[in-house]
C-alpha cells in the first residue's frame, strides 16, 4: 500500500496550519455601512407611554413638594408689650415661668409633671426659644396650642417667622405698640442653599396655621403690673420704660456696651460691656427698672438668680437642666403682694 493512500477516505476536509483562514467580505461588499448595527425602531405605541411617563415624573418632582407644603397665611403685627392684670386669686394662683425650651418636649412634660402643673389654676409663661435645636418641636408647638399656654417671643421664634415669610413670598413679621416699629420692616430674601439646613428655616416650612397663629400671638414683654413682674426672652435696658424698649434689643440681648450703655450687644465679650442684668440689680428697683424680670437666652450663664433678675435658661439643650420658677403670692397689709419662689427643675 503506498504511504500515500489513506486508509481511511475521511468525510472532512482539513485545513492546513499554514493555510489563513478567509477573512470575511467587508459590510459594503454586503451592502451595509462601516460601524453601523442594526436597532430594532421604537413603535409609535412605546413612543408614547415613554413620553407620557416623562411628563407625570417631571410634573411630580415640580409640583408635588408644594402639595405637602402647609397652607401659608398672613401675619398680624407683634406686640411689643402685652399687659396682665392679676393679683393670684382669679382666675389662677400661681405663676409657672419656664426658661428655653428648645424643642425638648419629653423633658418639658416631665418638667410640668414635677411641678403638678394645673391649666384651671396655674398661669404657665413659656419664656421665648420654645423651638429649634431640640428633636420635638412640633410636639412641643402641638402642646402649647392644645392648652393655650402663655408664651413670650423668642430670638428663634422670631427668626422662624422671618424664614416662614421668605418661604411663603409673605409680608415681613413687624411690631406694634410703639413708635418705631416702623423701622422693623424686614424685607424676604432669597433661601439659599446657606440656610437650608438651618433649624429655624427648617422648622419654619413645617408650620401649619396654628403654629404660626400661636406664634405669632407671643409678645416680646408681658407685665404684670400688679405683681411688678415682667417676662422677656433676651433682657431689658434699665434706663427705659417698657414702652420705650426697642423689641430687636429685648429678643437677644445679653449686655451694654459703655460708656453710656444705651447700645444692646449679644455677645457678652463686647469691649466695655457690662451684662444688662447687673445693671438693672444695681439700680435697685428705681423707676422703670422697678420690675422683676423674669428671663432665658442666657445658657452661657445657666440658672443666674439675683434680686431683681431671675435668668431661668440652665442649658437644656446642652445636656443640662430644663427650669421653671413657680411664683406665688401673699397681701400685706399695706395692700401690696409679697412674692414667694420655689424652684422647680429637670435633668435633660
Amino acid at each position: 500500500m503506498s504511504e500515500s493512500t489513506p486508509l481511511i477516505q475521511s468525510q472532512y476536509s482539513y485545513k492546513n496550519d499554514d493555510e489563513e483562514e478567509a477573512a470575511p467580505a467587508p459590510a459594503a461588499a454586503r451592502g451595509g455601512r462601516i460601524g453601523s448595527r442594526v436597532r430594532p425602531s421604537m413603535s409609535w405605541v412605546n413612543k408614547a407611554l415613554f413620553t407620557i411617563t416623562g411628563l407625570i415624573l417631571f410634573c411630580a418632582f415640580l409640583y408635588l413638594p408644594y402639595y405637602f407644603t402647609p397652607k401659608a397665611i398672613s401675619l398680624s403685627k407683634i406686640a411689643n408689650v402685652q399687659t396682665l392684670y392679676t393679683e393670684f386669686d382669679d382666675p389662677f394662683k400661681r405663676l409657672i415661668f419656664v426658661g428655653d425650651i428648645h424643642g425638648n418636649y419629653m423633658e418639658f412634660t416631665k418638667l410640668l409633671h414635677k411641678v403638678k402643673y394645673n391649666s384651671e389654676l396655674d398661669k404657665l409663661v413659656v419664656l421665648g426659644d420654645f423651638v429649634t435645636k431640640g428633636p420635638d418641636s412640633i410636639k412641643t408647638l402641638d402642646y402649647l396650642v392644645k392648652h393655650n399656654v402663655q408664651c413670650i417671643m423668642g430670638n428663634h421664634e422670631f427668626e422662624t417667622l422671618k424664614f416662614y415669610t421668605q418661604f411663603h413670598h409673605l409680608d415681613a413679621p413687624t411690631f406694634s405698640n410703639t413708635d418705631s416699629a416702623n423701622k422693623y420692616k424686614f424685607l424676604p430674601a432669597s433661601i439659599t442653599q446657606d440656610i437650608t439646613f438651618n433649624d429655624d428655616f427648617r422648622l419654619a416650612k413645617k408650620l401649619q396655621p396654628e403654629h404660626v397663629k400661636y406664634i405669632n400671638s407671643c409678645p416680646v414683654i408681658l407685665h404684670f403690673p400688679k405683681l411688678e413682674i415682667v417676662a422677656v426672652h433676651g433682657g431689658l435696658r434699665p434706663d427705659l420704660t417698657l414702652a420705650e424698649q426697642d423689641p430687636l434689643d429685648n429678643l437677644d440681648m445679653r449686655a451694654l456696651i459703655g460708656p453710656f450703655f444705651n447700645e444692646t450687644t449679644d455677645d457678652p465679650h463686647t469691649p466695655n460691656s457690662v451684662r444688662w442684668y447687673k445693671l438693672y440689680n444695681k439700680a435697685d428697683g428705681a423707676v422703670p427698672a422697678n420690675n422683676i424680670v423674669y428671663y432665658g437666652h442666657d445658657a452661657g450663664k445657666g440658672l443666674n438668680l439675683r434680686k431683681f433678675t431671675k435668668g431661668l435658661d440652665s442649658g437644656c439643650n446642652k445636656g443640662k437642666k430644663l427650669s421653671a420658677m413657680i411664683v406665688t403670692g401673699e397681701k400685706r397689709k399695706n395692700g401690696k403682694i409679697e412674692l414667694l419662689e420655689e424652684l422647680v427643675q429637670v435633668q435633660c
